[in-house]
C-alpha cells in the first residue's frame, strides 16, 4: 500500500492500493519518457471457455519475410506492414513501451508494426479509420496519424506536454489531446478540424492530473482526472474546462470513450466486493448537467483480476462515426504480471454484459498501455 497527498492538504495523505500506485508510476515514467520492453514474442492460447487463437508471426522474430509488406522509411526504421493490411476490415492496434504492433481484429494474425515511438500511451481514431498515437521524449511530445493500414504517418500534432491520450469529435472533427497526468503542465489542446494550430485549455483547481480523452455524440469532452477522481468537461465551441457532477465513486481514474449510445467511463479499480481487482465501464448519460450511471460493464478475469487503464470499445462503424451501442470491448490487462502463467496482455470481452473474456492474444512479454480499432469504411 502507497500514501499519496491531495496538493490542498499536504498533511492528509491517502492511501491508495498497489495496483492503482502501479497505475500512476506507469503515467509518471511516460512523463520521464523513460523506455518500456518492446514486444519480443507472441503466444496465443485460451482458458476459462475463451476462444483459443492461431498466428504464425515472422515480424516477432526480427523480420517479415515469406509476407509481402511495405517498410517505412528513414526515421521511423523498422516498421512494416503486409501489401494487403490497407484491405483488412478491421484491424487492432496495441500500444507497449515503444511499438505499436497491428493485427487482423478477427483472425489475430499480425499484420504489421510501427516503430520508433517513445512511450505510445494513447491512441483513437477518426470516421476514415485513421489512427492517431501518442509519443513523446523529455518534455516535448507528439500524435502522429496514420491511415487505415497505413505505415508511414500522413501528419504529426506537436503537443505542449507528454500526450497520453486523445480523441476525436463526431461533431466537427475537432482532434482533443491531453498532457500528463502530473503536475502543473496538464493541459488539454484542441486542433480545430484536426489541422492548424492548437488551443489550450487548463483548470490547475478541479481538472489537473487528466487521464484520456473522450468526445460524445454531440461533440462534448470529458476527462477523468485525478483530483479527487472527479470528471471534467469541455462543451462543444465551449472556452473553459470545467469540473462536472458524477453520481459515481471512481475507485481510480482512466479513459473516456464513447460506445455509440452513452459515455464509457472507466473505473480501473472498482470499488465493488470482487475476489480480485475488477476494471469496470460505467455507462453513463448528462442529464440536467449530472452524469448518472445507467449501467456497469465489469471486466472480469478469474485467475488474477484486471487492470485496463483504456479499454476500447468496438462499434459497428469507427467510433466518431458509430451511433450503435457497441458489442465487444478489448484491452490490455495488467493486473496478472509480467511473468504470470496467466498473463494476458489483449483481452477481449462481451460488451455491455458482465463477464469473463472470450479471446485472447498474448503478446509476450506484457507491457500493452493502449489499443485501438480501426475499422474500413
Amino acid at each position: 500500500m502507497f500514501n499519496f497527498w491531495r496538493s490542498r492538504s499536504p498533511k492528509a495523505p491517502f492511501p491508495i492500493s498497489n495496483k492503482a500506485a502501479r497505475s500512476w508510476l506507469r503515467l509518471a515514467e511516460a512523463a520521464l519518457a523513460a523506455s518500456l520492453p518492446a514486444f519480443t514474442g507472441m503466444a496465443l492460447a485460451g482458458c476459462n471457455g475463451a476462444e483459443t487463437l492461431s498466428s504464425e508471426s515472422p515480424a516477432l522474430r526480427g523480420s517479415p519475410s515469406g509476407e509481402a509488406f511495405t517498410s517505412l522509411g528513414a526515421g521511423r526504421a523498422g516498421s512494416w506492414m503486409v501489401r494487403d493490411a490497407a484491405n483488412i476490415k478491421e484491424l487492432i492496434y496495441a500500444s507497449d513501451g515503444a511499438d505499436v504492433n497491428v493485427y487482423d481484429y478477427s483472425t489475430a494474425r499480425q499484420v504489421g508494426s510501427l516503430s520508433g515511438f517513445n512511450n505510445p500511451y494513447g491512441q483513437c481514431v477518426d470516421k476514415r479509420g485513421d489512427v492517431f498515437l501518442t509519443t513523446s521524449i523529455g518534455s516535448e511530445g507528439s500524435v502522429l496519424e496514420y491511415a487505415h493500414g497505413g505505415s508511414n504517418p500522413i501528419k504529426t500534432f506537436n503537443t505542449d506536454g507528454n500526450p497520453i491520450g486523445c480523441s476525436i469529435s463526431p461533431a466537427n472533427g475537432d482532434l482533443a489531446v491531453d498532457n500528463g497526468a502530473f503536475g502543473v503542465t496538464s493541459d488539454v489542446q484542441i486542433w480545430r478540424r484536426a489541422s492548424g494550430e492548437p488551443v489550450s485549455y487548463t483548470n490547475q483547481h478541479d481538472c489537473n492530473a487528466m487521464w484520456p480523452p473522450g468526445y460524445d455524440d454531440r461533440g462534448d469532452l470529458f476527462i477523468e482526472t485525478g483530483n479527487y477522481h472527479s470528471v471534467c468537461e469541455l462543451r462543444v465551441n465551449g472556452t473553459s474546462l470545467v469540473a462536472v457532477e458524477f453520481d459515481h465513486d471512481i475507485g481510480f481514474p482512466g479513459s473516456v470513450m464513447w460506445d455509440g449510445r452513452y459515455l464509457a467511463f472507466t473505473d480501473q479499480e472498482y470499488p465493488g466486493k470482487t475476489h480480485n481487482y475488477t476494471a469496470a465501464i460505467y455507462r453513463a448519460k448528462l442529464e440536467r448537467g449530472v452524469l448518472e450511471v445507467v449501467g456497469t460493464t465489469l471486466l472480469r478475469y478469474k485467475p488474477c483480476g484486471t487492470e485496463i487503464a483504456q479499454p476500447f470499445i468496438v462499434g459497428e462503424k469507427n467510433t466518431p462515426a458509430n451511433n450503435v451501442e457497441g458489442k465487444v470491448v478489448v484491452g490490455g490487462n495488467q493486473a496478472c504480471g509480467e511473468f504470470s502463467e496467466y498473463t494476458t496482455p489483449l483481452t477481449y470481452w462481451r460488451y455491455p454484459k458482465r463477464g469473463q473474456p472470450f479471446k485472447f492474444v498474448h503478446p509476450h512479454p506484457d507491457g500493452i498501455t493502449g489499443q485501438s480499432v480501426s475499422i474500413l469504411p
